[in-house]
C-alpha cells in the first residue's frame, strides 16, 4: 500500500514538473513572439525611411518613426480605441502637446533722448513648439495615415471635426512637411 501511495506522489510530481516546464516553454514562445513583433516594427521603420530617403519623398507613414513618447502613446491610444470620447480626447491632448505653441509676451518700450516716456507699449509674442520640427513632422506623417485609414470615416462628428482641427494646426506648425505629404 506504501508504494502505491508513492507511486501517487511521484505522479504528482511529474504532473506539476510537466505543468511547469509547460509554462516555461510557453514563456519562452511569448517572449520570442514579442521579439519577432519588435524586429518587424523595426524592419517597418527602416523600410519606410529606406523609401522616403530614396525617393527623397515625405509619405504618411503607417508607422510612427518619432522618438517622442508621449506623441506615441497618444498615437496608438487613437488607432486603438473606437469610442468617440477617447478619441477626441486623444486628438486634443496630441494637438496640445504636438503643434500648439506656447506664447510668453514680453513688452519693449522705446524711449526717446529728450524725453522719458514710453512711445511704444506693444506686446510682442515669441513662439516656443512643444515639440521640434522633426518629431512634428514625424508625427504628422502617421498622423495623415491614420486620417486617411481611420479618423475620416468615423461616424461620430466630433472626431472627424478634432481631426481636422489637428491637421489645420500641423499645417500652420510645420507647412514644409505639411506640402511634402499632401502634395
Amino acid at each position: 500500500h506504501a508504494k502505491k501511495q508513492k507511486a501517487k506522489v511521484r505522479e504528482e510530481k511529474d504532473k506539476e514538473k510537466a505543468k511547469v516546464q509547460q509554462k516555461k516553454q510557453e514563456q519562452k514562445k511569448q517572449v520570442v513572439i514579442n521579439k519577432q513583433q519588435q524586429l518587424l516594427h523595426i524592419q517597418q521603420q527602416q523600410q519606410y525611411l529606406q523609401y522616403s530617403s530614396a525617393t527623397n519623398a515625405f509619405v504618411p507613414s503607417p508607422v510612427f518613426t518619432g522618438t517622442d513618447q508621449t506623441c506615441e502613446s497618444l498615437l496608438k491610444r487613437m488607432e486603438r480605441k473606437r469610442d468617440a470620447v477617447t478619441v477626441s480626447r486623444a486628438l486634443q491632448e496630441l494637438n496640445q502637446y504636438a503643434f500648439t505653441t506656447t506664447t510668453t509676451a514680453t513688452t519693449t518700450t522705446t524711449t526717446t533722448t529728450t524725453t522719458t516716456i514710453d512711445i511704444d507699449g506693444n506686446n510682442n509674442e515669441k513662439h516656443q513648439p512643444s515639440l521640434n520640427k522633426p518629431e512634428q513632422a514625424a508625427t504628422l506623417a502617421n498622423l495623415l495615415h491614420m486620417y486617411k485609414s481611420k479618423l475620416a470615416h468615423d461616424n461620430h462628428y466630433t472626431v472627424r471635426a478634432q481631426a481636422l482641427y489637428i491637421l489645420r494646426a500641423a499645417s500652420q506648425s510645420v507647412p514644409k512637411a505639411w506640402c511634402k505629404l499632401v502634395a
